[in-house]
């Protein structure tokens, strides 16, 4: 049984809408705080093709002020394929 190796990827794209930044933007900033990633990497991140590392995870948290947790989906989500 394969798992799905980015169960954040849709929460990134969720809050990088939200605040109405581009992708470029999202990058810079990320680059800002020590992440080195493209806009490219990113689009691949965002529509689960690509994978991220666990201290990327953090980088993208402090770049949206919001707590680790709130990246992930809920379990039950993750159980029913919903990512």
């Amino acid at each position: 049984m394969q798992h799905n190796l980015n169960v954040v990827g849709k929460s990134i794209a969720k809050f990088h809408q939200r605040r109405r930044w581009t992708r470029e933007e999202l990058a810079a900033k990320l680059q800002l705080v020590g992440c080195n990633i493209t806009p490219r990497v990113l689009s691949r991140v965002e529509s689960g093709r690509g994978t991220m590392t666990d201290a990327q995870i953090v980088l993208f948290s402090e770049v949206f002020d919001l707590p680790i947790e709130q990246l992930y989906p809920l379990k039950s989500q993750f159980r029913n394929g919903a990512t």
